[in-house]
């Protein structure tokens, strides 16, 4: 695949960072070596290179925070499975005993010191705590540099993977009652408004579902299917557990918290 066919095939995308993985593949495909992304990238752009990594002659892997999450770094290599990426787990521990941290907070305290964000995996809240992977060219700025998280002390360490402890999924069990699969009809069941607001919710690009914008009202959803809708939150659709008397379904949704 030629470059300018590749960074076509990404609508939408930052050209740039877009033309700098084709150069990445052609590394791994040059040398034999495992490359890796020098950002992490949101679920559009790594699930699209795995989407044709067969037909660029590569395999490749990612990692996050978790498995759900949604920001991870690439690796592309030829023949072997990288054991390790360059990033670095990171924890952060809220030692103020009056505030409560949300996720903002911390976000805001490290894009404060000037770090880009592309640099930051997910950040997963746990009570008092925060964890997350950065890249290893800012990790050690992170670790020695981070004191306060809006105005509230805080220690910051690097950690093992084994030492993430993220609890249980972080998600709530929605029972609804929607007319239809369609997205229009489960936004509206999800959102609590009529359809035609909903239908303005994917007008407005306010809906993506599977990380893509929803561009058809009438598409129906599936089950595992990731829908986020701005300004309400992001759900995965579960399943169909029944009918109401009146022939509508019973669905079940899970919220990420």
């Amino acid at each position: 695949m030629q470059k300018k066919e590749f960074i076509e095939s990404f609508l939408g995308e930052d050209k740039k960072l877009i033309s700098s993985l084709y150069d990445k593949i052609c590394l791994c495909l040059k040398t034999e070596q495992t490359v890796f992304s020098a950002e992490f990238l949101n679920p559009r752009v790594w699930r699209k290179i795995i989407e044709i990594s067969q037909e660029l002659g590569v395999r490749c892997c990612t990692k996050g925070i978790n498995e759900e999450c949604e920001k991870k770094i690439l690796g592309i290599y030829i023949y072997e499975e990288p054991m390790e990426f360059p990033v670095t787990f990171i924890k952060i521990h809220n030692k103020s005993k009056f505030k409560t941290l949300e996720h903002k907070d911390y976000l805001g305290a490290l894009t404060s010191l000037g770090i880009k964000r592309e640099k930051l995996s997910d950040i997963v809240v746990v009570e008092n705590e925060a964890f997350l992977l950065a890249h290893n060219d800012i990790a050690h700025y992170i670790l020695y540099s981070m004191e306060k998280v809006a105005n509230c002390p805080c220690e910051v360490s690097a950690i093992s993977e084994n030492e993430v402890n993220l609890g249980e999924n972080q998600l709530k069990t929605l029972n609804l009652i929607s007319t239809s699969l369609r997205a229009d009809c489960l936004v509206s069941s999800i959102c609590n408004i009529s359809r035609s607001k909903a239908e303005q919710l994917i007008g407005n690009g306010k809906v993506i579902l599977n990380y893509e914008e929803l561009k058809k009202k009438d598409k129906l959803i599936e089950v595992n299917d990731i829908v986020t809708i701005r300004s309400f939150g992001k759900f995965k659709f579960k399943e169909v557990v029944g009918d109401t008397q009146r022939g509508r379904l019973k669905i079940k949704i899970d919220k990420y918290l």
